[in-house]
């Protein structure tokens, strides 16, 4: 594995997989920042493998699901100049925000997931194959058996927390 502190990638089967850590770690906040460490690092490594396609998980989504200035990440706009750069960049994988919603912004598939004991108590099975006409994904949304162990009721956020129909299951190709 290639890594820098808390960023680290792998390569598998083809793809560049990166773990990105946004979290800050001296103030109280619910907001992302990403190091220029991170991002230079997230940078190089995209530019070194240009034929991989890359996908990256990270707690803070890039693209929010629903409007929260509490969860926003500081340094969003340097982030997105590096993944502008680099059209090996094709999928961003986050939570933070415990909602289902997939979203596209310059090519690149933004798939935000809920929480494994959160309404909707459910997670993500993906598929990605590299093909000659791009990388072809298949999300599904699993929910789980852990409705009793939640930390709190479904109730009215239900549908927020969900998503509709096409932010829980996707299929399509990126190119």
């Amino acid at each position: 594995p290639l890594s820098l502190n808390t960023c680290y990638a792998f390569k598998l089967k083809g793809f560049i997989f990166f773990a990105m850590d946004g979290a800050i770690d001296t103030e109280n906040t619910s907001k992302g920042y990403f190091s220029p460490e991170c991002l230079g690092f997230l940078d190089s490594q995209l530019g070194a493998n240009p034929k991989a396609p890359a996908v990256i998980f990270q707690h803070f989504p890039l693209v929010y699901p629903i409007k929260s200035p509490s969860h926003e990440v500081k340094n969003q706009a340097e982030y997105f100049a590096i993944l502008d750069r680099h059209p090996n960049a094709k999928a961003v994988f986050s939570g933070h925000y415990h909602i289902s919603k997939i979203k596209t912004r310059n090519g690149v598939l933004h798939v935000s997931t809920p929480s494994l004991i959160q309404c909707p108590d459910a997670f993500r099975v993906v598929r990605m194959e590299n093909t000659q006409s791009g990388v072809k994904v298949e999300i599904h949304t699993v929910e789980t058996r852990l409705k009793d162990v939640q930390s709190g009721s479904c109730g009215p956020s239900r549908d927020l927390h969900s998503g509709q129909v096409g932010d829980r299951d996707y299929s399509g190709m990126i190119k």
